[in-house]
């Protein structure tokens, strides 16, 4: 079984991207422990990599497109995100960088004895010239190429500890060299071995070459191979091959160089070619005539055309200046205006400055005034309380008297919410049909699991949190200024909806309360807060506990009315006014497309996340103090 500890080792796989998301998925064939590769079989992958053996690569193609289709190591981490089918580890960029590894190993059909023949199959699968180490397979063997140097390329068996990786797309191999060396392939071609033999048998031997007596030479080859601890069948099939090509081989300009400095066969050269210059020259002009020719018009053709493209190309930048002077020109002309209109502009702000200063220096001595005459209002003021405490009294007469109120049912789907994040989306459907807008949905929907009652900026944005809901009851009551204490609150619509809470403990219930801050809130509404928040564990003056599928949703008057304090707020959860504002004015919105309604036992089961409970809520929004 496999030891893997993400902490401490690297996965190695194949890297597939996406072109459509630029996401990608590594499918993992085994780690790194250190500079060891282990191997890990399908199996074992699927389990520990569930549920396919991958890992996620999240935008990956921003960075690593080149490494698309190659084998990769990479640091990973768990996946924290919740949800089906989700891959257990991640892409971990931070503690780690995502890098090629191993070299690719290219199979050929077959190798031989003969350098020429290997040396064509190499060339033809692009395997010479490069700058790192090369390996490729035949068969059950693993050859490899360190430089473009080398005429003999060493092999060994291919033996199932070495760290080759099978993937998808190809098969690499994570170490530096072989392992060992079992044997060796010739990779010399034609060329090469004329060289060599032009180099170190043609000059010692030139005189036996020219009189014919080409068997010394060949004899000579023969020595020079044979004290080498070359492979005897590369000998012997080197010689194979001098036999042949020392009878029509045809010596390259080096080749000839490389004689003529001989020391015994310079003069010779030499002379033959001072005497015979002229004959050379005239003999290749002639048949060499047409060739020449056809370069010379060709080069002509050549010529005229780049003279037309050289010309055409100097007026198409005339042109090209022409028109930059042009929109340069214009674009002044412009820039002088737009600078002229904002100067005109300043002088209009300097003007309306100056009349606001006249206007803050009335208003200061309003002020003034007004601070003069503080002790008078203050009496006017208490005149105003005694007739609204009169006033309360009297309705006071009439407190004990309970309103029925009409209790709303909402039935806009039929389908269960299998999870509470649906409700975002149906939060998402109703603020539109009421024309808000809005990106902070995740807000009010934390702060909806946080709180038993939530203060709300409108009333579009309220009655949206209860069509989402998609299946539920509600009442509306509006709070009075003659509110003094909680009976006010029982009696107008708390005792009704607690009824129906209790009938239909499926259903999610809502107690709507209209402008809470025309009276003062401690007053009716602190009872409700300590039953929600468990420091009382039944309503004042009756045996009923506070249901679990009852919230209050609540709005306040702008007016300037009785102040909203901090501490009246603490428990309460507050949506920001800034993030639900309605673009226009609906009436009876028509509410189609939800995905499912939200039962009262999801409501129960799903836990705030403290911290984003905290972030969400937006008192300050609603305190005047």
């Amino acid at each position: 079984m496999s030891n893997f500890d993400f902490n401490r080792h690297t996965v190695v796989g194949e890297l597939t991207i996406n072109s459509n998301s630029g996401h990608g998925y590594v499918k993992v064939y085994g780690y790194m422990d250190g500079y060891k590769y282990i191997s890990i079989s399908t199996e074992e992958s699927n389990r520990i990599f569930t549920p396919k053996g991958e890992v996620f690569a999240y935008n990956i193609v921003r960075d690593y497109s080149s490494l698309d289709r190659k084998l990769i190591a990479l640091s990973v981490k768990p996946n924290d995100k919740d949800g089906d089918n989700r891959d257990d580890y991640v892409c971990d960029y931070y503690n780690g960088s995502v890098r090629s590894i191993g070299y690719q190993i290219t199979t050929l059909p077959k190798v031989g004895v003969i350098g020429e023949y290997n040396y064509m199959q190499l060339q033809e699968h692009h395997l010479l010239g490069k700058d790192e180490p090369v390996f490729f397979q035949v068969k059950d063997k693993l050859y490899c190429i360190k430089d473009d140097k080398q005429r003999l390329i060493p092999y060994c068996t291919i033996t199932d500890s070495m760290p080759i990786v099978r993937g998808k797309y190809d098969t690499y191999y994570l170490g530096g060299s072989l392992p060992m060396e079992q044997g060796v392939i010739d990779i010399t071609n034609d060329q090469q071995l004329v060289a060599w033999f032009v180099k170190k048998i043609a000059k010692v031997c030139w005189h036996d070459i020219q009189n014919g007596n080409g068997k010394l030479a060949q004899d000579e080859a023969k020595k020079a191979l044979e004290a080498t601890s070359l492979d005897p069948n590369i000998v012997l099939h080197r010689l194979h091959r001098l036999e042949m090509l020392t009878e029509s081989f045809v010596l390259t300009r080096d080749e000839v160089q490389s004689l003529i400095d001989a020391p015994w066969l310079q003069p010779t050269i030499s002379k033959a070619l001072l005497k015979f210059k002229e004959d050379f020259v005239n003999l290749i002009l002639s048949e060499n005539a047409d060739e020449i020719n056809g370069i010379r018009k060709e080069h002509k053709l050549e010529f005229q055309r780049e003279t037309a493209q050289h010309d055409s190309a100097i007026v198409h930048l005339k042109e090209s200046m022409e028109r930059a002077l042009q929109e340069h020109d214009q674009a002044l002309t412009q820039y002088e205006d737009e600078i002229e209109i904002k100067k005109s502009e300043l002088s209009k702000l300097v003007e309306d400055i100056s009349d606001k200063e006249s206007i803050i220096g009335r208003l200061t001595e309003q002020l003034s005034s007004i601070n003069e005459r503080k002790d008078a209002v203050v009496a006017d003021f208490e005149v105003i309380r005694q007739v609204i405490n009169l006033s309360s009294s009297a309705n006071n007469q009439h407190s004990s008297i309970r309103i029925d109120t009409p209790i709303t049912d909402v039935r806009l789907s039929d389908i269960r919410l299998p999870l509470y994040r649906g409700f975002n989306k149906n939060m998402e459907i109703c603020l539109k049909a009421f024309g808000c807008t809005t990106n902070n949905i995740s807000k009010l929907s934390e702060l909806f699991i946080g709180y038993g009652c939530i203060l709300l900026p409108n009333i579009e944005s309220l009655m949206s949190v209860i069509y989402a809901t998609g299946r539920c009851r509600y009442i509306t009551s509006y709070v009075s200024v003659s509110w003094k204490s909680f009976r006010d609150l029982w009696e107008n619509g708390l005792v009704q909806i607690i009824d129906s809470c209790k009938r239909n403990p499926q259903d999610i219930h809502y107690l709507v309360l209209r402008n809470i801050n025309l009276s003062y809130t401690p007053n009716y509404l602190q009872p409700l807060l300590d039953a929600q928040m468990g420091f009382i564990n039944t309503l004042p003056n009756s045996a009923e506990i506070y249901p679990a599928n009852l919230k209050v949703l609540m709005t306040a008057t702008e007016d300037e009315v009785i102040p909203l304090t901090k501490d009246c707020l603490r428990y309460v959860g507050c949506v920001s006014k800034k993030d639900f504002t309605p673009n226009t004015i609906v009436h009876k919105p028509k509410i189609e497309g939800l995905v499912g309604y939200l039962d009262t036992s999801i409501l129960t089961n799903e836990s705030p996340n403290p911290d984003e409970v905290s972030r969400a809520n937006s008192i300050d929004d609603y305190i005047n103090e």
